[in-house]
């Protein structure tokens, strides 16, 4: 299947551990969605009922690299506001990263966490709050950047690149 650069990549993982690699044409809206549609890279249409999902990856590529050793902090990369959290899987994986501080990261169902390694292939993560074990508030982070900023940037740097 040829790649389309207007598409995003994205790692689907399930709670059940099943993983999808496909593709995205929009950022999806999650409220009230109960379904998210991906393409697979095979070409096959997917619906997945969102409470089968644990998180959904945005990635660089479909391959990671298993020997990255992953940097837990910010050293100048992004300059976006919000919270510095930890979560925890129900599976044990532990993530972290910086997520927007307002109202809807507490009452929505789920949230973006923008990883703080520039190198990761991870560019933007969505998590499920159904799939977590514990999430921990590290800190806050302030710059004159927003994390809805970076989104939206970043949407239009790829569309622009293509």
């Amino acid at each position: 299947m040829q790649e389309d650069r207007n598409r995003r990549k994205v790692i689907l993982r399930k709670l059940d551990g099943q993983i999808f690699k496909g593709f995205l044409d929009e950022i999806p809206e999650w409220s009230g969605a109960d379904n998210l549609s991906i393409l697979t890279i095979t070409g096959e249409s997917l619906e997945i009922p969102k409470s089968e999902i644990k998180a959904l990856f945005f990635v660089r590529r479909f391959t990671g690299n298993k020997d990255h050793a992953e940097v837990r902090f910010f050293d100048t990369h992004p300059q976006i506001d919000g919270l510095w959290i930890r979560v925890t899987f129900k599976d044990g994986e532990v993530l972290e990263g910086i997520v927007a501080n307002n109202f809807d990261f507490f009452v929505q169902d789920g949230f973006y966490i923008k990883p703080p390694d520039p190198n990761t292939n991870n560019r933007l993560v969505y998590i499920l709050k159904s799939s977590l074990q514990d999430l921990t508030i590290l800190g806050v982070q302030y710059t004159k950047k927003t994390l809805a900023e970076f989104v939206t940037t970043k949407s239009i740097e790829a569309r622009a690149s293509g």
